[in-house]
């Protein structure tokens, strides 16, 4: 996919979920993060009848566009933090072109 650079005025933060172990051995997790990157939102528009589960299925969902990293992975350990709201990752649909942009389907966490 190929966008403008003014298309891409948002700011999100990739993260990273890590597991440390405290000095009583408990387990903390922590969120760090791996990379600030710029992204627009990608609109898509049905133009066909869409069966009532695919619609629940898209519910708290967003797509977004962002350049080319190889770091946007569907790992369950990474999120996406866009203006204090994590979102897991649900797809990458990478563009390995020159100035490509991955589309990337983003799921709200605990929705």
């Amino acid at each position: 996919m190929k966008a403008n650079l003014n298309e891409m005025r948002y700011v999100g933060v990739l993260n990273e979920l890590q597991q440390t172990q405290n000095e009583y051995g408990g387990i903390i997790n922590k969120l760090t993060p791996l990379l600030t990157f710029r992204f627009g939102y990608y609109h898509m528009s049905f133009t066909v009848n869409v069966e009532a589960r695919v619609i629940d299925q898209l519910v708290n969902t967003i797509t977004i566009f962002t350049r080319h990293n190889p770091l946007f992975i569907n790992d369950p350990s990474h999120t996406i933090t866009i203006d204090n709201v994590s979102y897991s990752i649900q797809s990458v649909v990478p563009d390995f072109d020159i100035n490509g942009c991955d589309t990337i389907t983003l799921k709200k966490v605990g929705a």
